[in-house]
């Protein structure tokens, strides 16, 4: 029909169109033929089955995710490269709503249906608007590989959920809710609790919404990724359980766990999008993909995309409110880490290092101006970031209860403590866990943390354990000579910069994470890993002279002549 009509793409357009046809060729499956929830796989039409509903299901959740954001791009005529990095947030946006409407109205109509009522109309409208951009690109050259970079990390992190051998003594193994790790952490499939209660309309402090959650509730943790999901799991046409899903492990279940890994696997690597975004507005973008590419390399960050809890998506989200806050707007920026909270609390804690970068930011021209601009840009972060938290509180009433997270500032190695030589001594051997190449794996081999719920692992699994908690392991041990060099070359040339970007992260969560000793990468220092390359880049990029156009906030120099390193 395009073609008789005589309308050209251009090559990212044609893959915006065939993305949207594809998708509304899954939701059409999952009605006509949903996937059997009893299947556990073996013959060959089941695998060629699976395979199917898994490339239309990967399909509908990139289309969900950066469809609405870049449409609204095109039709506003806005090709700056930042965008990217937010291009994410309004398909997360819509998602998220469709799943919470779906949740409220589900005992009017099924929310299976309400999500087709929703999603199915807005995937015509993007792919109008596909068609109608012709030659007239949706993104650039640079920006395809970038979104190639998340892609194909997001295709490894399928790859390893498709892999059916795991670790000795993963948790939940042989179902389909598997974990693939060992350990005792049961927080991937945590969101998928919330899909359960969209799913059937359950209620989530009613005996059967808490009995998923223990030994927590529901506003322990935020919903947001469970609520984004819903909708990719639902029109799979998933026979959601309303109990724990232990089904037997398949390639393509039922009761759309791996419909779940996809959509919270695609939120993952939307934190790659958002880096750039931030690279792409202070230094050219070329810098940003070099960045994203060696993010998208490190192991922790795979692992993080594959492990399907939200952490990764609220670190996205974080990263969104330094770019505002590099744009001038610290509102924005609280209303960002705001919405990471809701993803998951962790966000809470790169609040003060928005502000310290706000306050960097700002601290030039006359002192009484000065002070005026960051007073005023620091009440607008801390409001933006307030409203979420009250809109919480709000929604839970006499239910709320997050106080967990704050008695990890008073306990030690997950213990209660009075003894301020036991504090410290544990958050020093947290640290250097953390920081040390091989410590975890010499002195650490008996900790719970790194070993099966049902004994001690082998030798091997502590080995790899490393590439999740140690940060040499966590971003390569064969990159990570190489990251501390560029790291003392930005202290020695941009310290405030690097004290505030590099060190008052892992200070920060330090003094704060008295649980599990066996390192603290994968309990909350997500921004941070990736805020490590961003400086390498950076530094790469300042001794190039390569700064764009950027805003004069954050940079004073463009492309056109050169910028001494402090001034980013």
């Amino acid at each position: 029909m395009i073609a008789r009509r005589g309308i050209r793409l251009s090559g990212s357009n044609a893959i915006a169109v065939a993305l949207c046809l594809l998708s509304l060729t899954g939701i059409a499956l999952g009605f006509a033929e949903p996937p059997s929830p009893s299947v556990a796989g073996g013959s060959w039409p089941v695998a060629v089955e699976a395979i199917v509903r898994i490339a239309l299901t990967l399909a509908m959740t990139v289309t969900l995710v950066l469809g609405p954001g870049l449409a609204v791009a095109q039709l506003l005529r806005r090709k700056e490269h930042w965008l990217l990095g937010l291009a994410w947030i309004p398909g997360i946006v819509v998602l998220a709503a469709t799943g919470t409407a779906a949740w409220v109205f589900a005992g009017h109509v099924r929310p299976q249906i309400f999500c087709a009522i929703v999603i199915v109309p807005l995937l015509l409208v993007l792919l109008v608007v596909a068609i109608r951009a012709g030659q007239d690109a949706i993104v650039d050259a640079t920006e395809r590989r970038v979104l190639s970079l998340a892609l194909a990390v997001l295709v490894v992190a399928l790859a390893k959920a498709l892999y059916a051998p795991g670790p000795v003594g993963e948790l939940y193994a042989g179902s389909i809710s598997r974990t693939l790790e060992v350990g005792d952490r049961p927080d991937s499939r945590i969101p998928y609790h919330v899909v359960q209660l969209v799913a059937n309309g359950t209620p989530p402090y009613s005996n059967l919404g808490r009995a998923n959650f223990l030994p927590y509730v529901f506003s322990d943790r935020g919903p947001l990724a469970g609520l984004a999901a819903s909708p990719v799991v639902l029109l799979s046409g998933a026979t959601v359980p309303v109990g724990v899903p232990s089904a037997p492990w398949a390639p393509f279940d039922g009761q759309g766990f791996m419909a779940y890994r996809l959509a919270m696997s695609a939120f993952a690597v939307t934190a790659l999008l958002s880096l750039f975004g931030l690279l792409a507005a202070v230094l050219r973008p070329a810098s940003g993909l070099f960045v994203v590419a060696l993010a998208a390399l490190t192991p922790f960050v795979v692992h993080e995309v594959y492990f399907t809890w939200p952490k990764l998506l609220a670190a996205s989200f974080v990263i969104a409110g330094a770019l505002l806050i590099v744009q001038g707007r610290p509102g924005w920026a609280g209303l960002m880490a705001g919405a990471g909270y809701m993803a998951h609390p962790l966000a809470l804690l790169s609040v003060p290092t928005l502000g310290l970068l706000w306050i960097l930011l700002r601290a030039r021209g006359s002192p009484a101006r000065q002070l005026g601009d960051i007073a005023r840009g620091l009440a607008w972060l801390a409001a933006g970031t307030a409203a979420w938290l009250l809109f919480w509180r709000v929604v839970n009433l006499r239910h709320y209860a997050q106080s967990n997270f704050l008695l990890f500032f008073v306990y030690a190695n997950s213990a209660p403590t009075s003894d301020p030589v036991s504090w410290v001594r544990w958050r020093i051997i947290s640290v250097l866990n953390t920081l040390v190449p091989f410590f975890l794996f010499v002195f650490g081999g008996r900790n719970p943390s790194v070993n099966s719920v049902n004994g001690p692992s082998p030798a091997v699994v502590h080995f790899y354990f490393q590439y999740w908690n140690a940060l040499p392991f966590g971003v390569g041990i064969a990159f990570f000579p190489l990251l501390i060099g560029a790291l003392v070359r930005v202290f020695l040339r941009a310290p405030w910069l690097a004290v505030v970007v590099a060190l008052s992260p892992i200070v920060l969560f330090s003094i704060y994470w008295g649980g599990p000793i066996s390192g603290m990468l994968r309990e909350g220092l997500q921004v941070w890993i990736l805020a490590l390359p961003a400086r390498s880049g950076t530094d790469h990029c300042s001794s190039a002279s390569c700064c764009q156009g950027a805003p004069s906030r954050c940079c004073s120099c463009s492309c056109s002549r050169p910028c001494s390193p402090p001034t980013c």
